[in-house]
This record gives structure tokens, C-alpha cells and sequence, in this order.
């Protein structure tokens, strides 16, 4: 399964025991009845898992090493598994259909249909594995090539008829001289192809966009959470600093995921770099995933229940959204992806009028870099004071504590009380349930990282220079794989101190660290602005000791401009306390001339006549003892 189903009936594992969900009670608790002894009782989310019956066994295949032909093959499947399985009154000859389109024996289809309810991700219908049944096709692969290639001639604008498109499936066969499959074959197959499809391959594309295509500015589609989430970047309005000396750095980017029923916000990534796969990957991730961690890494008190796998995720053409990995991984979670329509900007109006909402209240942040207009005489680096970090704490403080309660016109709530209505229901509302809890977090961000494939060699494998090694590879020494010598590999751009390697023997990741684990753990881009000023230096040969090196190099210069820094701060701050000191000293008594009177000279002072008996002033004074003080 692509993670714990928490619906109604399904059966859980809490604390070694197994229990059947009877009620949904709130977003951190389900009540269960235990199947050993029939009591009830109230389960934490948190610690709830799969049968363990259901997840032994289970194969999960990496995306990148499909090989497309199997991969298209698998989405053929899905297609016609996902019509049948959504039918409210499946009947047998509903699948014989789908089972004549697919080429398989009626009990293949069934079989396939079981296996994905267990586990409905992509990979489960690959061709290859393990049916349990008969699971062969009945047709001859040059035979399913040759229908193919008479129902893509059928589909096209010219109009051929099912007959015809027979007739030219027997001719290539004929040509082939292999026995031609059933004329009802072919017409099952043109006709369990979706209209949508069939008027687009006809030229009747209008057609097929006035009929099927979402309205501008609506989402007809949208009637529960989850149904249409819409996913943006943006640069964000404001200057952070650096952790360690607090200097300014520049504006970060982030990426939002949105729900268009709700008005949740399922999720954000904030980098400095551009928006790329990555941080649109790592967003969806952070949707998708629960943010019981996330709210416990800041402290915050504050609700959001959401998580789940989006049905469709709406995107804008960018390259980033449209990359094949992020494509196989939204595919492989059934994620269907939809790009907005060129030139048609109101496709995007739900989250870009968050972000207009957002962005005004960044406006208000330490550093904050406004318009020219608006900003005056304001430095927005000079009084940049947050750091990328403490930023993403106050975006989900905004997010949990002030968005996600506010009212909200266009659908008469808060976006948190419209979340929770359609979730748990109300007395007018019933409940839709809770969405598959993913539960394998570290597996569901691998499959959005970027890919490197690499050959395994004596001292392991090397990635821009930098070297990794684990037993793990040992196997694989300078073999080569069926039909490609390289093997893959991914790699968080955030911190390259560990790859992840793909087993293809015992099918699953493995982490391999540096082969050197004294050297630090540095990012993608660290490493990258070391490459390019070794070769300004005019280095020909720049390997693994130069990279390092000049690392450690750049970090000494860093630390002994920390401490520079901490120095002229120091004296800054005694100059400002000296000159507050001075503000604060009572001034000198000022003269008669400053006063305005005549000034008065000591030689022209005449002494008093002394009184008889008396000691004159200057006897007086000598016996007078001087005051010792005391050292300041």
C-alpha cells in the first residue's frame, strides 16, 4: 500500500495488537475494536501501522530503472484497472472488455485488480511481475503490435471505421504471416479508448476541451479535499541572513502546494535556488507527508492535520513541473498531473491569490524588500534579521495560526473548518475519511530526488569527483547490468555526504557514505562554487583532496572573518557606549564670559585683612589632610 489506510472496516496494528477501525473520532485518534477480544478502544494515529501480513513481500521497484517500454505498458494497465475499479456495478463483461483491450485472459485482469487494491501504485503493474495467476497474454506480441499500429491509423483524422481499422490489423498480420486477431478484439479495444482521447486523435481538439476541459477560474472537479491541489513558486519579498554571523544573504524562493477545496496549504519548500525538480519535489513530499514532525521541530502548538496523496495536482508548462522524474514519481503515487493551459493565467487564480495574500504579510518582516516606491529610504539588508530557518517558522506559525482560521469568503469558512467538515462530517455533512497516512517517509523523498547513474568500480563510485564506497557495492564491482552498464544512484542536493544507491538483486535502497567519512558533509551548491574557483585558479586536475582542501580552506577564511567581524563589532559597541557615556555626563560649569558676565581676573583679587586672632586662609588650607580616592 502506498501507506496506512485509516478508512472505515480497514484493520490496523497498534502496539503488537490488531485492531478493525470503527470510528474516525479526530485527526489524532480513531476508535478500534480489537479482533482477539471485541473491546473497543480509542488508537493515536501516531501509533498505528499495517498488518504486518500486508506488507511482507511487497516489491517495490525504483522508477528510473524501468525500462519505458514496460513503464508505458504499466500505465496502459492502469488505465483500464482504474475504469474498472471505479465502476459503482462492475459486471463480468466489463471486464472482459478491459481484458480484450489489454490482450490478457479475463482472470489476469481480475488478479491485476486485487493486487491494486493492495498496493495502488504504479510499479504494481508492471509487466513481469508476480500475478498469481495465469497472467500471460493471449496474443502473440507481434500480433499486439500489429493492433497497435491499426487502431493508431484508426484514430487519426481521417475517421477509419472499427471494420476498417480491422482489416488493416489483418493485413499486418497477414504480412507477418501470424494468425490476425478477432475483429471484436479491435472493437473492444477502440471503444474502451476514452472519448477525450479519441476526439483529440481525430483533430477535434476544441471538441474535446469544451466537453472535458476544466472552466477558467473553476474546478467542477474539486468536491473534497485532495481532489485538485495546485502547486506554484514565488520569490519571497525579504532578505534572511546567514545562521552563524548573521549577514545578509538574498531573497529565497518557495514553493507552495494548495487545496482548491479547502483553501488548505498543504505544503511549502523554501530554498535560495531557483525553482527546480527539486524543490518541487520535496514540496509535494512535504503535502503529502504528515506535519506532526514538522510542527514538533518549531515547537508549535498549533493544528495541521493534513496528508494524503492528491488525485490531480494542477501545475503552470515549467520545465520543473514537467521533468520525467517528478512525472514517474506523481505516477507511481497516483498523482495524475495537469498543466495549465498557456495563455490562461485564471487556471492558477486559487493559489496565486494566496500567494498575493502572503506576500503582504512578509511585507511586515525585519528586511523586507520593498518596491522602490514603497520602501524609502528603508535598507532591506541593512535590517534583514531572519534566517531561512526561523523564516520557515513563521510561515507555518502564518500558515496554522492565521490563514488556515480566517474566514474565507469563497467558501463561506475557514479553510481548517471546511477541512475538518468534509473530513469528519457534520450533522448536514457526511464524512468523506480519513486519506491514506503515508508512512514511509524517507522512501517517498528518495523517489523525488534527482538521479545519477554511475559505473561501480575497485574504490566504489564517483559523483562530480567525490567518492563513496559501502560492502554493499562489493557485488557489483565492474559488472554490467542487463542492457546498461551504469547503475543508479540518487543524491540530495542539500547534503552530499550520502548517496542512495539502488540494489537491483535485493531491490531496495541502500545509503553509501563518503569513502573518506572524515571529510564533511557539504551541499550541491557548496561543492559547485568550489569546482568553479579551482578552475578561475587555473587548476587542470581538480579531484576529491582539491575539493576538500579548498573546502577547508574557505571555512578557515570564513571563521577568521567571523572573528574579524565579532571584533569591529566589539569596538563598535564600546564606541556607542562612549558616546552614550558622554550624552550622559554632567557637563563643566560654564565661564562668566559664556554667561555673559564680566570676567574676573585672579591677580587683580585683593586679600582680606586677617582678624586678629585668627588664622589667615593659607595656614588654614595647609592643615587640612588631602583626601585619598579611590581608583576607579
Amino acid at each position: 500500500m502506498r501507506g496506512l489506510d485509516l478508512s472505515l472496516g480497514a484493520e490496523v496494528e497498534c502496539r503488537g495488537r490488531r485492531f478493525v477501525i470503527t470510528n474516525l473520532i479526530d485527526f489524532d485518534k480513531v476508535e478500534g475494536r480489537e479482533k482477539a477480544t471485541g473491546l473497543y478502544e480509542h488508537l493515536p494515529i501516531v501509533d498505528l501501522a499495517e498488518p504486518r501480513d500486508e506488507v511482507e513481500g511487497v516489491i517495490v521497484s525504483d522508477l528510473s530503472t524501468i525500462d519505458s517500454r514496460y513503464y508505458e505498458e504499466a500505465r496502459r494497465r492502469k488505465r483500464v484497472v482504474d475504469e474498472l475499479l471505479a465502476l459503482p456495478r462492475r459486471r463480468r463483461v466489463d471486464v472482459k472488455r478491459g481484458a480484450a483491450e489489454l490482450g490478457v485472459s479475463v482472470s489476469s485482469l481480475y488478479e491485476w485488480m486485487r493486487l491494486y487494491r493492495m498496493d495502488d501504485r504504479l510499479t504494481t503493474l508492471l509487466p513481469g511481475r508476480p500475478s498469481g495467476g495465469r497472467g500471460k497474454s493471449r496474443l502473440d506480441p507481434a500480433v499486439e503490435r500489429a493492433i497497435q499500429l491499426a487502431i493508431e491509423k484508426h484514430l487519426t483524422p481521417e475517421q477509419h471505421t472499427a471494420r476498417a481499422t480491422a482489416r488493416e490489423a489483418r493485413r499486418l498480420c497477414r504480412a507477418a504471416k501470424i494468425d490476425p486477431p478477432h475483429e471484436n478484439t479491435i472493437r473492444a479495444r477502440i471503444n474502451a479508448i476514452p472519448e477525450k482521447t479519441r476526439l483529440r486523435l481525430r483533430g477535434h481538439k476544441k471538441d474535446a476541451d469544451d466537453k472535458y476541459g476544466p472552466k477558467p477560474g473553476r474546478f467542477d472537479d474539486a468536491t473534497k479535499p485532495l481532489d485538485v491541489v495546485q502547486i506554484d513558486h514565488t520569490q519571497l519579498d525579504v532578505v534572511l541572513v546567514d545562521e552563524e554571523n548573521r549577514l545578509p544573504l538574498r531573497r529565497p524562493w518557495i514553493t507552495v502546494a494548495f487545496d482548491v477545496f479547502t483553501r488548505m496549504v498543504l505544503g511549502f519548500y523554501i530554498s535560495f535556488d531557483s525553482p527546480g525538480a527539486l524543490g518541487t519535489g520535496m514540496c509535494i513530499a512535504r503535502a503529502v507527508l504528515p506535519k506532526d514532525k514538522w510542527l514538533a521541530r518549531y515547537n508549535i502548538p498549533h493544528k495541521w492535520p493534513c496528508w494524503g496523496f492528491p488525485q490531480k495536482l494542477h501545475a503552470d508548462n515549467a520545465r520543473e513541473f514537467r521533468g520525467e522524474m517528478v512525472r514517474r514519481a506523481c505516477e507511481q503515487y497516483g498523482i495524475t498531473t495537469v498543466f495549465r493551459a498557456i495563455k490562461k493565467p485564471e487556471y492558477g487564480g486559487h493559489i496565486e491569490r494566496y500567494l498575493g495574500t502572503f506576500s503582504k504579510a512578509i511585507h511586515e518582516l525585519p528586511g523586507a524588500a520593498l518596491k522602490p516606491a514603497k520602501r524609502g529610504e528603508y535598507d532591506s539588508e541593512a535590517e534583514a534579521a531572519l534566517t531561512l530557518r526561523e523564516l520557515e517558522e513563521y510561515i507555518t506559525v502564518y500558515i496554522t495560526s492565521i490563514y488556515h482560521l480566517s474566514f474565507h469568503s469563497g467558501i463561506s469558512s475557514s479553510p481548517l473548518e471546511r477541512w475538518n467538515r468534509a473530513i469528519l462530517g457534520d450533522e448536514t455533512h457526511p464524512p468523506c475519511g480519513h486519506f491514506v497516512r503515508p508512512v514511509d517517509e524517507e522512501r517517498l523523498y528518495i523517489d523525488f530526488m534527482p538521479i545519477e547513474e554511475r559505473t561501480i568500480q575497485n574504490y566504489g563510485v564517483a559523483i562530480d569527483n567525490v567518492r563513496y564506497y559501502s560492502d554493499v557495492l562489493r557485488p557489483y564491482i565492474k559488472q554490467e547490468r542487463k542492457g546498461s552498464k551504469l547503475f543508479t544512484f540518487r543524491r540530495d542536493p542539500r547534503d552530499i555526504s550520502v548517496i542512495y544507491f539502488w540494489d537491483p538483486d535485493m531491490e531496495q535502497y541502500s545509503a553509501i557514505p563518503y569513502r573518506n567519512i572524515k571529510h564533511p558533509p557539504i551541499s550541491v551548491w557548496e561543492l559547485n562554487a568550489i569546482r568553479r574557483s579551482l578552475e578561475e585558479q587555473g587548476r587542470a586536475n581538480i579531484d576529491e583532496d582539491a575539493i576538500f582542501e579548498a573546502y577547508e580552506r574557505l571555512r578557515q577564511h570564513q571563521e577568521k572573518a567571523k572573528a574579524e567581524t565579532k571584533h569591529v563589532r566589539r569596538v563598535r559597541e564600546r564606541q556607542k557606549t562612549l558616546e552614550r557615556e558622554r550624552a550622559q555626563k554632567p557637563q563643566r560649569p560654564r565661564s562668566e564670559a559664556e554667561h555673559g558676565l564680566p570676567v574676573v581676573r585672579f591677580e587683580e583679587v585683593k586679600p582680606l585683612p586677617a582678624d586678629d586672632g585668627a588664622e589667615s586662609s593659607a595656614t588654614a588650607f595647609a592643615n587640612i589632610e588631602p583626601l585619598e580616592m579611590e581608583e576607579m
